[in-house]
Formats: structure tokens, sequence, C-alpha cells
């Protein structure tokens, strides 16, 4: 099965940490929009309304915005999953803020259960691993942020003001003989011709 996830941040909650943590891994972020803003930093405005690292005053002053929070809250997000143990151990050594996974065997809905329920809680998370489908069906939860890679992100794989973009997703190829068979142009052609291939061998032979 093709698991096709985007990441997204929680609108205004914990905004700081969650755009440090969104440059870090470059995944597919929304933010939630019902939770505190984030302290601000000298010479910028609440971390909360930016839409990049380059609004608030650059990367320097959303580390020192992030730190000052002291936590990065996440969810359902397994330490044997898409290298996300590694990726938080990587980005606690970096920015030296606390790192919390609420539930991390949740699913998509569970984390749209959790922005919804939690709000402006200082437990609400900050980040959200979500399939396409919930980040696509809640965009009224998320806040607008696009990472320093941005440009580099395919238009099919992100929403176009940077509410959620795809972080991973599982993908079939197909690679066949062109001198001895027909193109294969959809998974059907293949099966097919797979079909042909097993009936003659496993028919009945009454």
């Amino acid at each position: 099965m093709v698991r096709r996830l985007s990441w997204t941040t929680v609108n205004g909650n914990h905004h700081g940490m969650k755009l440090t943590f969104t440059m870090l891994t470059t995944a597919v972020l929304v933010a939630a929009c019902n939770a505190t803003p984030a302290p601000t930093t000298p010479g910028t405005s609440s971390w909360a309304s930016q839409t990049s690292a380059g609004g608030g005053g650059g990367m320097d002053k959303l580390v020192a915005a992030a730190r000052s929070e002291g936590q990065l809250n996440l969810m359902a997000l397994p330490r044997d999953w898409a290298n996300y143990g590694a990726i938080i151990d990587a980005f606690k050594s970096k920015y030296g803020i606390k790192v919390t996974v609420a539930d991390p065997n949740g699913n998509s809905q569970d984390e749209v259960d959790a922005v919804t329920k939690l709000g402006k809680s200082q437990g609400a998370p900050d980040v959200l691993d979500l399939s396409l489908k919930f980040a696509m069906a809640n965009p009224t939860l998320f806040s607008p942020y696009q990472v320093e890679v941005w440009g580099d992100i395919p238009t099919a794989q992100k929403n176009s003001i940077g509410l959620w973009y795809e972080d991973y997703g599982g993908y079939m190829s197909i690679g066949f003989d062109s001198a001895k068979v027909p193109a294969i142009t959809v998974v059907d052609d293949l099966l097919k011709r797979i079909r042909r291939w097993i009936r003659p061998r496993w028919a009945p032979s009454s």
C-alpha cells in the first residue's frame, strides 16, 4: 500500500520551534492556528505570523525564539519509522531543545483530534505527520510556512501557500523488455500479461 504523507505546522503553537524543526527535516509540515504565539526576538514580530525564516529575521533569530520556548511537541512519530529517531536526536543535539513525542504509534485522525482538543495548551502538538488525505481535509488547522528548500519541492507535492508538503511516499516502477513485449503504460497492462502466463499452467485438469 502506498502511504503518501504530508507534514504540517500547527497554527500558532510554539511556532518558533516548529519552524526550526521544519528547517532541519525539510518535511511536509503544518502549523496549528489555535495555539499560543511563540516569543519574539528583538527586531522581529511574532513567529506565529511568519511564513519563512527570512520573514522573521533569519535562521539565527528563529533558533533563538525556539530555544526560548524550550520544548518541541511532536506526535505519532515512531523512532523506527522514516528515520525519525535519528532526525529527532540530531535536532536535540544541534539546537539543545527538548523534544517530546506523544502517542508514537498514533494515526492521522489522532493528530487532528489532538490539535482540536488541546488548542493553545502547552501540550498541543507543534508539528504533524499526516496522510495527504487528512492534510488536504483540514487546511484551517494549519498556518502557511515555506521551508528553506521550498523552491526545490515539486509543485505537485506541496500546497501553493505552504500549508503542507509531501515528505515521503511509496512508489512502484515497472521494467520490461520492449523488444519482446508491447509497451506497458499502466499496471493493468502488466497484470493482464501475468494472468495470461499463469492461467494455462494452473488450469484445472478436468
